[in-house]
């Protein structure tokens, strides 16, 4: 398909439910996939290189290096945190924009396509 056609088309149906995010559902949900496989690798890995960076820490005996790797898992883990909390929040600041109901139906898509990409999301 032309993608001239599909932006047109897209564009002139947005708000509805045949708009941008029915024609890139695909797209949407490549994007799900992929933030469900971050929200469970970034927990894993915060575990593991905490534990690796505290048990370094903690065998070298020395104090500067166990606060520093304290801060180090303090950061990690708040980054892990914005992974799971990043995609609420961005839609709760969608959702509080004025004139959202007019792309609610095409909204609908995108969302169902993030937050649950192992369905059928073009509903």
């Amino acid at each position: 398909m032309n993608l001239i056609y599909l932006l047109n088309t897209s564009l002139s149906n947005i708000g509805t439910a045949q708009g941008f995010c029915h024609d890139t559902w695909e797209i949407w949900q490549l994007v799900g996939k992929v933030l469900m496989v971050l929200r469970i690798v970034f927990p894993i890995l915060v575990i593991i290189f905490g534990i690796i960076d505290i048990g370094k820490s903690v065998t070298s005996s020395k104090p500067e290096e166990i606060t520093k790797s304290f801060k180090s898992l303090a950061f990690r883990l708040g980054a892990a945190l914005a992974i799971f909390f990043i995609p609420t929040i961005v839609g709760f600041g969608i959702r509080l924009a004025n004139g959202f109901n007019d792309v609610n139906a095409d909204y609908n898509i995108c969302a169902n396509c993030l937050e649950s990409p192992n369905k059928n999301c073009q509903q």
